[in-house]
């Protein structure tokens, strides 16, 4: 260990030579057991692999704690400190848990607008947040660059730019090492999904420019998947409109954003 520098010597790195078998190779055994001695887990049940393949993945938006008395029972899970614990070993020497890793820290967002709300163009607003094992990390309020002549079609090109966020938000992680696949993007207007999802032209949609159709190519590939939530679960409903007080709460919650009093301290 006296070789190594001290970001390696954190990471618990061990290097290993076979002279005569000429091979090298690396190991963090001690940092992997002071990881199960933290979190309570040097006598767990074995498995023999890291993700059964009968395994589910849930919605992640139903498990949010959506006040202060849930989020502050959360808190005492350290789930994040687990997961970013166990990151240090998929980077450096244990890439057969990059998959299940992947499935811990999911790439998730959420889409809303509000339709010509702005009085002087009447244009529409946009406004989506992306987040990554429930954390935000990254989002946006802006003007749409259209004019749109209903909510669905507002809707719709918010839909559209938030997709793009999300995919190139999964090529970052996955070249960080977390493989997202279909990102799932949560909206709030079942019209705007439906003609996500479908095919068809109609002389309702023929005015929308071809540029906004690019969430229907990437939804028929699976690159994205579009669900419904409830409007009053939509954390990113703050983002284009007046909201009470106790939903503000509920959102800030959801975005895993400290109240003002924590922030302050």
């Amino acid at each position: 260990m006296k070789d190594l520098d001290p970001a390696k010597r954190i990471l618990g790195m061990e290097i290993h030579r076979d002279v005569k078998g000429g091979r090298l190779w690396l190991t963090q055994g001690n940092y992997a057991r002071k990881v199960l001695e933290r979190f309570n887990m040097l006598d767990p049940k074995p498995v023999g692999t890291t993700l059964a393949n009968h395994f589910k993945h849930q919605d992640l938006a139903k498990f949010c704690p959506l006040d202060a008395t849930e989020k502050g029972l959360m808190s005492k899970i350290p789930y994040e400190s687990a997961v970013g614990s166990l990151m240090y070993l998929m980077v450096c020497t244990r890439p057969d848990i990059t998959y299940v890793l992947g499935k811990a820290r999911t790439l998730v967002g959420f889409v809303d607008s509000d339709y010509a709300q702005d009085l002087d163009s009447r244009r529409s607003t946009t406004g989506y947040v992306m987040t990554l094992g429930g954390g935000c990390i990254t989002w946006r309020f802006v003007l749409q660059k259209c004019k749109t002549l209903s909510t669905t079609e507002a809707e719709y090109v918010a839909a559209t730019e938030v997709a793009k966020e999300a995919i190139w938000l999964g090529r970052l992680t996955s070249e960080m090492g977390l493989p997202q696949g279909c990102v799932i993007l949560y909206c709030d207007s079942q019209s705007a999904l439906y003609l996500a999802a479908n095919q068809v032209m109609s002389s309702k949609i023929k005015h929308i420019d071809v540029r906004y159709h690019f969430i229907r190519q990437v939804v028929f590939k699976g690159k994205v998947k579009l669900q419904k939530v409830v409007g009053t679960l939509n954390p990113t409903d703050g983002f284009t409109k007046y909201i009470p007080l106790k939903s503000f709460s509920s959102h800030r919650a959801k975005l895993q954003i400290l109240p003002m009093e924590e922030e302050e301290s």
